[in-house]
């Protein structure tokens, strides 16, 4: 479990890959609902929020942690496997 030890650039990649996903929902458009976040929903914007012009926003928070981490673990696998191993 060493990979998983905090660098900056885990982070960025993890934080870059998170809005990738992220924006992906945002682009293929899901009738009234717009998702930000994969594969857990951190926020969700709806339009069916009486009579407010603005779309309503609901944050995940369990969502927004769950997508982050697993981003993380993604991206420290990702620069685990394209970093060189010293003999």
């Amino acid at each position: 479990m060493r990979f998983l030890k905090p660098n900056l650039v885990k982070i960025v990649l993890a934080v870059a890959l998170f809005l990738v996903s992220g924006y992906y929902w945002k682009f293929i458009g899901i009738s009234d609902i717009h998702p930000f976040g994969a594969p857990f929903f951190a926020t969700v914007a709806t339009y069916n929020c009486g009579p407010a012009i603005d779309p309503c926003t609901e944050v995940r928070w369990g969502g927004l942690a769950a997508d982050l981490l697993i981003w993380y673990i993604v991206g420290a696998l990702v620069v685990e496997w394209f970093t060189p191993k010293r003999k």
